[in-house]
């Protein structure tokens, strides 16, 4: 029984119908999509199978072969099942940075560097977010600059922090520039 090109439960998605394909060296009996599903076709247990998140954050699956479990990342079991590693990298990169986000769009062989370069990029663009920008900002630029322009009109630490209902140790590091420096 072939599995390709069959949309299981009606499942589509903007990128079109969800792939299957038997995993390599498992003959017919696993299957995985390129949406990241893993399916058994055993009969004693036919199915999606759990995939369980490791302490790093990524899916992984645990298969069973003549009498003994192996434990998989499912990224890897993607990539492989899709696409030919011509350049023989060794890496699967994650293009969005979501470590779980197992879809074949999402997946492409790297080489370590190329994985790490990319891991510092995505890094790196989330924590030049800052001020308002920044995701957990709970204050706006323009409140800041009434901040520190209050101070400069002699009203107290104590009074900035009530008229704005912050913390007092909080409106010193901002009028002092130790924090929200970009403004």
């Amino acid at each position: 029984m072939i599995l390709a090109d069959i949309v299981p439960d009606g499942d589509f998605n903007a990128m079109g119908k969800e792939i299957w394909k038997p995993i390599k060296s498992y003959n017919a009996d696993y299957f995985v999509s390129s949406y990241g599903r893993i399916k058994s076709m055993k009969k004693n247990k036919q199915g999606i199978l759990k995939q369980q998140i490791d302490k790093n954050g990524y899916k992984r699956i645990t298969l069973y072969w003549f009498g003994k479990f192996k434990s998989y990342f499912v990224h890897r079991i993607v990539l492989e099942s899709f696409v030919e590693n011509t350049e023989n990298k060794k890496t699967v990169n994650h293009i969005n940075g979501i470590k779980d986000d197992n879809r074949l769009h999402n997946l492409e062989w790297a080489t370590h560097s190329e994985n790490i370069l990319h891991s510092n990029r995505i890094i790196k663009t989330a924590i030049n977010r800052c001020g308002e920008d920044h995701q957990n900002s709970k204050l706006s630029n323009y409140i800041v600059i009434k901040m520190r322009e209050d101070y400069k009109n002699n009203k107290k630490i104590g009074e900035i922090s009530q008229k704005y209902n912050i913390e007092r140790s909080l409106v010193g590091h901002i009028i002092h520039r130790r924090a929200w420096k970009h403004i």
